[in-house]
């Protein structure tokens, strides 16, 4: 499967999945985690879907009710920033301006109407002068890359010189202080290194910046390397530590660094479900579907599949490896490794 194959495959799953959350009563997409609550930044991303196959009007419809969450008392200390859920009745989540930056950006504004890129422009300046005031720290690593991606792309599609140039100082920053840890400082995590990589790759795509594409390009390889040291190919599993992981990530299921890998390696075993984890799992789809990645061959090897196994039986009883289970013979366990028969031993011969 190529890698064109793997992006027309995950941009359909996730449209999917958008439009099954879609609430045309109030037009907005619902949350997966929470479906009596609805949420501005995934509606924004399933009217880019919306706005690229033709359908503006009702694209346009839910870009009106996504910006509208955004509050705009001049006297709120969250001037700016966006409700979380349309039933929030303040801003909870600081982080929501970000992420709505960040969909912001992906729409395609020349399919938009002049009254609605103008709107949009107008959320983003105030959504950019939050941001200024909050001033995440470096450390809280993919927050910080998300920052530094809208400021570098938004900065530079709504022609705001500062606020790209904000991005670029902020990244040189990063870049200055995680080569000198040799690793991010949110390191090896399965939930939020695909959004450190997505925020890198995007620059690299799409910047005018040619420093800004060099740096985020040295950087995006740094994380793929990082990743790669980690990676347990045989399980699909990224091993420990982890600075940060939450429990999807840790018992097999797909979150987004393994849609990322898929876009990446095209394993479909990467998207495959798992008995330990029901809850939502589509998580990045059509973001992930819309980035070029440049993973560097060392890492991707390291990240590939495994070799298939093959597999020989053996007439050896398996060996007790615990001496305390020969003081009892009837327990389960020793009653199990005790047995004489088939052993399946692992080759890697082909």
């Amino acid at each position: 499967m190529t890698t064109a194959d793997t992006a027309k495959r995950l941009y359909e799953r996730g449209l999917v999945d958008l439009r099954s959350r879609f609430d045309p009563d109030v037009n907005l997409v619902r949350d997966p985690f929470r479906p009596d609550r609805h949420q501005p930044h995934p509606s924004l991303w399933y009217a880019a879907c919306l706005s690229r196959d033709g359908d503006t009007t009702v694209a346009e419809q839910i870009i009106d009710a996504a910006l509208a969450l955004q509050d705009r008392r001049a006297d709120d200390p969250h001037h700016g920033n966006f409700r979380w859920h349309l039933e929030d009745d303040v801003v909870i989540d600081l982080n929501a301006c970000q992420f709505v930056l960040e969909a912001l950006i992906a729409l395609p504004l020349d399919r938009l109407s002049v009254v609605t890129r103008e709107r949009i422009a107008e959320a983003a300046a105030l959504a950019f002068a939050e941001a200024q005031r909050l001033d995440v720290h470096w450390t809280y690593t993919n927050i910080y890359l998300l920052d530094v991606h809208n400021r570098i792309l938004g900065g530079e599609i709504f022609d705001l010189p500062d606020v790209r140039e904000q991005g670029t100082e902020r990244l040189r920053a990063w870049a200055t202080r995680t080569l000198e840890l040799g690793a991010p400082h949110e390191f090896n995590s399965p939930t939020y290194a695909g959004v450190d990589l997505n925020c890198l790759a995007d620059i690299v795509c799409r910047s005018k910046s040619q420093e800004a594409r060099d740096l985020a390009l040295e950087m995006e390889q740094l994380v793929w390397r990082h990743i790669a040291r980690y990676w347990h190919a045989p399980t699909r599993q990224l091993s420990g530590p982890h600075s940060r992981a939450y429990r999807r990530d840790v018992v097999g299921a797909s979150g987004f660094l393994k849609v990322v890998l898929h876009r990446v390696l095209g394993d479909e075993a990467l998207l495959a479900k798992t008995p330990y984890y029901d809850g939502p799992d589509a998580e990045g789809e059509v973001i992930v579907a819309g980035i070029g990645y440049h993973c560097p061959p060392d890492a991707r090897r390291c990240c590939g599949r495994p070799p298939r196994a093959s597999f020989a039986k053996s007439s050896q009883p398996r060996p007790i490896l615990n001496p305390w289970l020969k003081s009892r013979p009837n327990s389960p366990s020793a009653r199990s490794r005790g047995r004489t028969g088939s052993v399946v031993r692992r080759s890697t011969g082909r």
